[in-house]
This record gives structure tokens, sequence and C-alpha cells, in this order.
């Protein structure tokens, strides 16, 4: 079964010749910190919310607070509501968490699978649950499912045949955007209305990966490239679906296609940036200035060394966030020895600096957007 898993536990790779300079040792800079940041162990899912400002919370065992059964899939966010998707038995379990108020809503086996259907991802709004699925299994025919909440009746649509790859959905404001490649690498996104329930428009993009995001403006920015070069941003109206404009970007780097974990802001692009290996980091900050045609990469190898320095242990990043309200990157880390019980989050300003570490007992894997 195709299922995407949100969380991969990271592999652990041994480097040989990275030195550090273990007497370097800096203070972090002061500065105010306030982030959600969603983890797991080897058994159980948490939630630990943190404020610099104020007393210490909790961490909170979302396993035991939302029932969650079998095996943990993916989470969503919708506004300030999280969305937790279990499997167990053949069945698929939701949750829904209002992050403002602490409400939760369960839904436990709201749909069954059948052996007919490969189930690739599942993402929703707070009244449907959408399902990508391939069928039959092991076919490149893909359709949608949708599923009412709280009744569970369903109807499935055909998003099209010969699907070679289908890629992680964007849901923004009771529209779906859905990315896939086809058997002739011709990549296309469908529209989907979930008000109308029908699909408005089929954008293709031809050889040109699209990658998905919302910009401030509340239209669909598409960064699409050709295997990582000749980048534009096109910007689409986001009711009419209409171009509004295409900028060229000299920015030599592959995002993947599908909903893109990058935020747009001020003209500038806000993302992860993945370094060569062997390094003695994976990833760390960048942004990309759009109008001077600019990257800036923050040194995360020097605040890892700094952080690894003040706790005498050496760590391995997991996830990275950005919040355009704090501007404030958070990097998060479990230790070297792979002990997921042992963990942390970095967090750093856009100039580069070691705001404060904290430490959490579980390996994060997503920061609360604002």
């Amino acid at each position: 079964m195709k299922l995407k898993i949100f969380f991969l536990l990271v592999t652990i790779i041994l480097m040989i010749g990275c030195s550090k300079d273990e007497n370097f040792v800096e203070e972090p800079v002061s500065e105010s910190v306030n982030f959600t940041v969603i983890g797991q162990n080897a058994e159980n899912l948490f939630e630990y919310r943190y404020n610099s400002g104020s007393a210490p919370l909790d961490v909170v065992n979302l396993s035991s607070e939302l029932g969650i059964e079998g095996t943990f899939l993916t989470l969503r966010q919708v506004e300030n509501t999280m969305s937790y998707y279990s499997f167990s038995g053949g069945d698929f379990s939701l949750a829904f968490k209002d992050m403002n108020t602490g409400k939760v809503d369960l839904f436990p086996r709201f749909f069954t699978n059948s052996i007919e259907n490969s189930i690739v991802w599942g993402t929703n709004s707070k009244e449907t649950v959408h399902l990508g699925f391939y069928n039959p299994s092991g076919s490149t025919n893909v359709g949608l499912k949708n599923i009412d909440i709280p009744s569970f009746e369903s109807t499935d649509l055909q998003i099209d045949f010969n699907v070679e790859n289908l890629y992680q959905p964007l849901y923004y404001d009771r529209k779906l955007f859905i990315a896939y490649k086809d058997v002739s690498d011709q990549y296309k996104v469908q529209v989907y209305n979930l008000d109308t329930k029908n699909f408005l428009a089929s954008l293709n993009f031809g050889e040109f990966s699209p990658s998905l995001l919302i910009n401030e403006e509340k239209n669909l920015a598409v960064i699409k490239s050709h295997l990582g070069i000749d980048t534009q941003l096109e910007i689409y109206d986001f009711d009419t679906l209409s171009l509004l404009e295409s900028t060229p970007i000299q920015l030599e780097r592959f995002f993947s296609p599908g909903e893109l974990d990058v935020d747009l802001v001020e003209g500038k692009l806000y993302y992860s940036f993945q370094y060569a290996q062997p390094s003695t980091v994976n990833f760390g900050p960048a942004i990309y200035d759009i109008d001077r045609n600019e990257e800036e990469r923050i040194d995360m190898r020097s605040i890892l060394e700094q952080a690894e320095a003040v706790a005498q242990k050496q760590f391995i990043l997991t996830v990275q966030g950005y919040s355009k309200v704090k501007k404030q990157f958070y990097v998060g880390y479990i230790s070297d020895d792979g002990q997921l019980n042992d963990g942390g989050v970095l967090v750093i300003s856009e100039g580069g600096e070691l705001i404060e570490n904290v430490s959490v007992p579980f390996a994060p894997m997503y920061f609360l957007k604002d």
C-alpha cells in the first residue's frame, strides 16, 4: 500500500574526518520565543508548547489524548486545527484538535480500506476527508475519494488515467490542488472545488515539475523547474486560476513536486537547504531574495557546533520550521545515539544567531504554522 508516511526516523550516517572545535562556546542571543512542536518517540506522539515568557507547560501525550491506535500515519494543519491520521486492522482513523480551545473530535475507523485500493495520501477540510488512491491497486488509474464528516458517506471521482506518480496535495480555502506526473513525464495539477464537488481546471506544466504553496495575497504560487534548472515562480489568481505573473528564479535547486513546505513572504523564500553529503549537517535554513536574486544560507554547521559544545553531546537534525510572525527558524534534533526520547529545538534568527536551545523528550517532526 502506497501510504505517505509523514515522519521517517532519521538514518544515522557516520561521518569521518569532520572536525569540531570543542572549545567554542557562545551564549545564545536574547529574544522572545514562542512555538508549538509535534513529535514522537518509539511508542507515542507528543505535543509541546513553549513560551520563553511563561512557565513551561507539560508535554501532552497525543497518543493517549486522541486515542491513537495502531500506526500513526501523518498529520495535517487546517488553520488552527490539527488532523491526525492513523491505521489499524485495515481501518483508517482520524482525530481533530483545535489548537486554540483544545477541543478534540474523534472519528475512529472512518474508512475501511480494501485490496482494490492503494491509498497514497489523505488530507481534509473541517467537514470532508479526501483520499488519493490508485484503483485497481497496481494500476495507473488515480481517483479521489471524498468522505463526509461525520456521516462517513463517500463518493469517488476519477482524477486521471496513466498516472506514474501522485504527489502530496495542497488544500486551502475550499480548494484541493492535486499534482501528479503521467506516464509521458508530463506534470499536471487538477483543482477540485469542495463546494461544487467537481474539478474546476487542469493546469498542465509539461516537463516542468510544479511545487505548490499559497502566497501572502492568498493566491496560488507555483515554483516550477525542469530537473532543478530553468526555475520560474508563477502566481495564479486563486479564484479564476488565471496566470498573473511569472518570474525567473536563479536558484539551482530542486523542490519536490506537490505541496511545498516553503514560506513566501515579502518577496523572499524561506526554506530548507540540503547540504551535499558527507557533511556534519544534512540541512539548514536558507533565504532567497527574488528581486535581488540572492540566496543567504544560515551557517547551520556553526550553530550546531555552538549548541553541541554547551550540551557536551552531538545532535542529528530531524525537521525545520519557520515563523513569519516571529521571523525565526526552528530546527529539531535528536541526540546522535538515536534515542528518540532525547530531542530538542534550536531557535534561530533570520540573521543566523542561535536564540535558544529548548530540550524536549521526543524527536521533533512538525512545527505549528502561524
